[in-house]
């Protein structure tokens, strides 16, 4: 849609005409690409029909929940390769890496994370409980970066 609102030529007296062209032609393009994974667009998925020849399409959705799915899991295990696993323990020492909104207003060195904190609770749902200052926080364990021993 960029591509196409950066060489486009508006006429100054039909500029709504000439955007509301646009915007069409995008969403057309939009409704007649044809999905890489599934192998079908989402004007076959929604209407049964091609827009492009008019002609009816069948779509098996067993098929196509397959492919989602196989697509899923392989986006899984590509994003599971590196990661690495950490088993805490109470009494570990951790760090909190900080999101970026917290590192806005900090200087660009600065430490990414907050810490060391001592870890109370380890949860069997991903998470940890950790002592912070004179209250127990409860944290995941993929905001922690582990305490150098």
């Amino acid at each position: 849609m960029g591509d196409m609102l950066r060489t486009m030529t508006f006429s100054g007296s039909n500029w709504m005409a000439d955007m509301q062209r646009a915007l069409d032609a995008v969403a057309w393009a939009i409704r007649t690409t044809i999905n890489p994974t599934i192998k079908h667009s989402p004007c076959h998925l929604a209407f049964n029909q091609d827009m492009i020849f008019r002609r009816a399409v069948t779509i098996d959705w067993n098929a196509v929940n397959q492919q989602r799915q196989k697509s899923v899991e392989l986006s899984n295990a590509k994003e599971n390769k590196t990661r690495l696993t950490q088993q805490y323990t109470p009494g570990d020492k951790v760090f909190i890496v900080l999101d970026p909104d917290e590192r806005r207003g900090q200087p660009k060195m600065n430490q990414p994370t907050k810490g060391p904190f001592t870890i109370t609770t380890v949860h069997d749902n991903g998470t940890v409980s950790i002592t912070r200052g004179s209250f127990i926080e409860t944290v995941k364990i993929r905001k922690l970066k582990p305490f150098p021993s």
